[in-house]
């Protein structure tokens, strides 16, 4: 296949794009400014998005997607996927299905939604083969600097303070979440149009228990200060993914339980 790969460089991207490589896909970037695809692709996939910068989160989340959709409309491409976000049904405690309601309460959470509206509207008026594929807590190799593993690795190599507040995450390997996209990849069209996949564990692991399971494998134990509030207004205790679609008509399972997740995070930075 011919794959547009938006938002390669990016963690979900870089990733994603090692693992289409690996089946000798062609891996075409595609970067900001660009206005058209010089020809046609057999898929578009949208990694891109902002969480962090609010003055950038309607241009990066909503614009530039509204923009794929319209060259995907007017060029000949078979498949568009679009990478959304298990934070687009707001702050729900216990598992969240597909059909669950979406209530956002932040810029974030709405402005991803809002891209998967779009999505969901242009695949019913234009027949189109457009699915959103919404990953759990995703994490690995190379994650952002302020994530929860490498702010862990750096308190451990570094001897920093680290401060552990109340929550708990569906915490899904990155290599599982490829395989995922690679299964919407080769699905029939009858599958994936107009459809939205959930990837996750099912499992709900707290901040706590990853702190010990990190402490566990690296033979050490951190100065951590454990707090009983939460960091972020929209944090909960039980986050976690109904995958149960994505198992029934994908055929995809996750492989790499947290505890393992760990041991190959900790092993690939030395």
């Amino acid at each position: 296949m011919r794959i547009l790969l938006v938002g390669g460089t990016g963690f979900v991207g870089s990733h994603l794009r090692r693992r289409l490589e690996r089946d000798s896909h062609e891996v075409i970037p595609f970067y900001r400014g660009e206005i058209s695809i010089p020809t046609y692709v057999d898929a578009i996939i949208n990694c891109a998005g902002e969480l962090d910068r609010v003055d950038q989160m309607v241009e990066s989340n909503v614009k530039l997607a509204t923009d794929l959709l319209r060259l995907a409309n007017t060029t000949y491409c078979l498949r568009f996927i679009q990478i959304g976000s298990s934070s687009e049904t707001g702050p729900v405690e216990g598992p969240r299905a597909e059909t669950t309601p979406c209530q956002p309460s932040n810029l974030y959470e709405a402005t991803k939604l809002a891209a998967t509206n779009l999505c969901l509207g242009y695949a019913r008026q234009f027949d189109k083969d457009i699915c959103i594929a919404r990953p759990f807590s995703l994490y690995g190799f190379n994650d952002k600097p302020r994530k929860m593993l490498p702010t862990l690795w750096r308190a451990y190599k570094e001897d920093l303070p680290f401060s552990c507040f109340c929550g708990g995450h569906d915490w899904t390997h990155i290599d599982d979440f490829s395989e995922g996209i690679v299964n919407l990849l080769h699905a029939p069209r009858e599958v994936t149009k107009g459809q939205i996949f959930h990837f996750g564990t099912g499992r709900s692991t707290s901040n706590e228990e990853i702190v010990r399971l990190f402490e566990g494998t690296v033979g050490k134990k951190l100065d951590v200060t454990h707090h009983t509030g939460r960091f972020r207004s929209y944090d909960v205790m039980d986050w976690r993914a109904d995958w149960s679609k994505a198992k029934e008509r994908l055929g995809w399972e996750p492989k790499i339980a947290i505890e393992e997740g760990i041991t190959h995070f900790v092993k690939e930075q030395t």
